[in-house]
């Protein structure tokens, strides 16, 4: 099995070596679909950390603002579902 980034960096070695062993693999929809991946992980990444400071807030915060805070919170936690 070959480690991702080797054929991220590597595509055209990938698909010649395929080619030459006679397997049908797609690289280029394997690529596609890591980009996609990583994205998506950046994105939940992004609103953790938002999700995360929001919370940190909330200690310190006051009444009215607490409870927008805590609906800002609990949209994020939507979202990451």
């Amino acid at each position: 099995m070959l480690d991702i980034n080797y054929i991220r960096v590597n595509p055209d070695k990938v698909k010649l070596a395929a080619e030459q062993k006679l397997m049908d693999i797609d690289v280029d929809r394997l690529l596609l679909l890591d980009a996609q991946i990583r994205k998506m992980n950046y994105q939940i990444d992004t609103l953790r950390g938002k999700r995360n400071t929001l919370s940190d807030e909330i200690k310190t915060a006051g009444n009215e603002e607490k409870r927008k805070t805590i609906v800002k919170v609990k949209a994020i936690k939507d979202e990451l579902q």
